[in-house]
């Protein structure tokens, strides 16, 4: 399992560059995306990223989480519902402060035993 790390790109062509970068790996590997938004809601950069993942991997079952960043963010609840989600198969999108995104990450690859996190820019 591969945890990847996204934040808002700055402009349309990162997004597709960053699309085009989750999709390769959700073909490949079991993924989690931990998206860091500069908002308190996702902007509408985080959006237009779904939406590209939707139209990569139609056939990919995207489920969208929004996490806030405070000190009990992960409990154990949050980890087995991730846990459940990737084992029907589909790739949860963790969404959170672009502050927050890094710490998440740790903490999910720790409850989900994952293989390795990554950063995509």
């Amino acid at each position: 399992m591969t945890i990847a790390v996204a934040g808002e790109p700055r402009t349309g062509p990162d997004a597709a560059t960053l699309v085009a970068r989750l999709a390769e790996l959700a073909v490949n590997d079991e993924l989690l995306v931990v998206f860091g938004s500069a908002d308190r809601r996702p902007g509408v950069d985080a959006y237009a990223v779904l939406a590209g993942l939707r139209d990569c991997l139609p056939r990919h079952d995207l489920v969208v989480i929004h996490l806030r960043p405070s000190a009990d963010v992960m409990e154990w609840r949050d980890g087995a519902l991730l846990d459940e989600l990737m084992e029907c198969g589909a790739l949860p999108i963790v969404i959170t402060s672009a502050r927050a995104a890094p710490e998440i990450a740790i903490r999910l690859s720790d409850l989900l035993h994952a293989d390795r996190i990554l950063t995509v820019l």
